[in-house]
């Protein structure tokens, strides 16, 4: 696997992975809390966890994207030291987490949207699927990783063009993934 990857797992507790698939699950398409994404590199209901927060659940979502921006505070921390890259001191930001859930039969994510100011990509896995696989492309020498997500699985790696991806879903049962990146102000 790539040096640039990192996988954490059993880095997010059951209890946070059952609380955020079930406050998914509780949100309402009639109340504008669902997006649905039909699209060639995003095929999903997203949740956009800042609209989450002022709903009724929001006290939730909110204990939730604090432990989320915790872990990932901690896990470029640990990315850092894996790579032994020096720790940036600079003001960073977690971009609003987004929460998706993929359909067994067209349920895919695929790199397409790349910014300068983001750092790192971070995946956190809620649930246990079936044949679910996060592929990545490192670009730059052409390798081809493929790591089989599992819940409470952290995967963190440089937010950019030379590591792509594909994150598609398990045939059997919906995937829940939580999704952010860690930016530069």
């Amino acid at each position: 696997m790539s040096e640039q990857i990192l996988v954490l797992n059993n880095y997010v507790p059951d209890d946070i992975c059952r609380k955020m698939c079930e406050l998914v699950d509780e949100s309402e398409e009639q109340k504008g809390e669902r997006n649905f994404i039909r699209g060639e590199n995003l095929y999903t209901m997203e949740l956009d966890v800042k609209t989450m927060m002022s709903t009724r659940n929001g006290k939730q979502w909110r204990e939730a994207v604090i432990q989320f921006k915790k872990a990932v505070e901690l896990g470029y921390k640990k990315w850092c030291d894996k790579t032994n890259t020096p720790i940036d001191n600079e003001d960073k930001y977690l971009e609003v987490p987004k929460v998706h859930r993929y359909d067994t039969t067209w349920g895919k994510h695929v790199s397409s949207v790349f910014k300068k100011n983001r750092i790192l990509t971070c995946f956190f896995y809620l649930n246990d699927v079936d044949k679910s696989i996060l592929e990545m492309t490192n670009t730059k020498n052409n390798s081809t990783f493929k790591i089989k997500t599992k819940k409470g699985m952290a995967v963190i790696f440089p937010a950019s063009e030379e590591f792509q991806y594909s994150d598609n879903s398990g045939k059997e049962y919906l995937k829940y993934a939580l999704k952010t990146h860690y930016c530069k102000k």
